[in-house]
């Protein structure tokens, strides 16, 4: 891939190449951008920068599934792609994880990193992603694209 470039206009720098004017714009059309957020830390999700297309929320220990559902609500609204954390040692049972994937999927979540949490102990029946994925709700719910991650 050629990436477009410019000389710099200025004496001292001409030894380097500077990117050009329309970069941002290039790289946004070649490159799947994302970041992670903290439900609880995020206060304007119009401050997410415009090159960024995948925003992933976390769920970390302590902190509910309504956080994550209203967090996804708010990043959808500004047009980006909303990819919940679930972490199955966050949840007490199945009838919690489906009230959770009922309503992400209300949300219109279709894709989630699946992770066994920062938990040391499961809250309930989920030791491990496998233990989730074996229910059968993720896929009842509509969320039938899985990253995978390896914490902790």
């Amino acid at each position: 891939m050629e990436i477009p470039f410019r000389e710099s206009d200025t004496l001292e720098n001409d030894m380097f190449m500077e990117p050009a004017d329309d970069l941002q714009d290039y790289l946004k059309q070649k490159t799947t951008w994302s970041m992670e957020i903290l439900p609880h830390n995020i206060n304007d999700v119009s401050l997410i920068p415009e090159f960024v297309n995948e925003v992933y929320i976390t769920m970390i220990p302590g902190a509910s599934c309504w956080e994550t559902i209203q967090t996804a609500q708010q990043i959808k609204a500004v047009g980006k792609q909303a990819i919940p954390h679930i972490a199955a040692r966050s949840f007490a049972d199945v009838e919690e994880l489906s009230a959770c994937l009922s309503e992400l999927q209300e949300a219109g979540i279709e894709r989630a990193l699946l992770i066994g949490g920062g938990n040391s102990e499961p809250a309930g029946d989920f030791s491990c992603v496998m233990d989730m994925l074996k229910t059968g709700l993720l896929t009842k719910y509509g969320i039938n694209s899985y990253d995978f991650a390896g914490h902790p």
